[in-house]
């Protein structure tokens, strides 16, 4: 089928062997067993719609007792790219005139919230980034008008010849967070 002749000839030549697995569980446990049937000039964009809920909904082959029936809204995205990418390349090669995995609407992705490290988990990761010689990829430099337009707090490091930490300093404009990393 071509899903397979695709995998084998175009995707795995150029993915790791971790990749590869990945791919393949994906292709032989979910993409296969539901519309490997279909014949490639036959699949329409409402075949794969249909596939994408029933994953969402049902496509679950393992751990059901720990995170219920449903793939996760990433996993349904995963099965889309591969398809996507498989119908692309079809298209490439004149077997199918269109695309039926262009316009299809998946699980939306999630925003996961940033981070923000406090002012001692910032000096402890600096002082580890200049321990393991990576310190200066991290440092943050501030220029003076930066600093003044910053409307936050900031950190501004001094450079001098030995670099080092005790030139690092928090600048206080008013109550939150910025860094202008150069």
């Amino acid at each position: 089928d071509w899903l397979t002749y695709w995998y084998e000839n175009h995707s795995k030549p150029k993915i790791r062997p971790t990749t590869q697995e990945t791919y393949e569980s994906r292709i032989r446990l979910h993409i296969i067993p539901e519309i490997g049937s279909i014949p490639l000039n036959k699949l329409t964009q409402n075949d794969l719609q249909q596939f994408y809920g029933r994953l969402k909904k049902s496509g679950r082959k393992r751990f059901t007792d720990k995170y219920g029936e449903g793939l996760s809204d990433r996993m349904v995205r995963m099965c889309h790219a591969t398809c996507r990418s498989a119908l692309e390349k079809a298209v490439q090669d004149g077997l199918i005139r269109v695309n039926p995995a262009l316009g299809c609407k998946l699980p939306p992705k999630k925003a996961r919230e940033m981070q923000v490290l406090t002012r001692e988990e910032l000096q402890r990761f600096l002082i580890q980034a200049k321990f393991e010689g990576y310190y200066e990829v991290f440092l943050l430099d501030l220029e003076k008008e930066d600093k003044d337009n910053c409307k936050s707090d900031a950190i501004y490091y001094e450079n001098d010849t030995q670099n080092n930490l005790n030139n690092l300093h928090f600048v206080t404009p008013p109550n939150q967070l910025c860094f202008i990393v150069t």
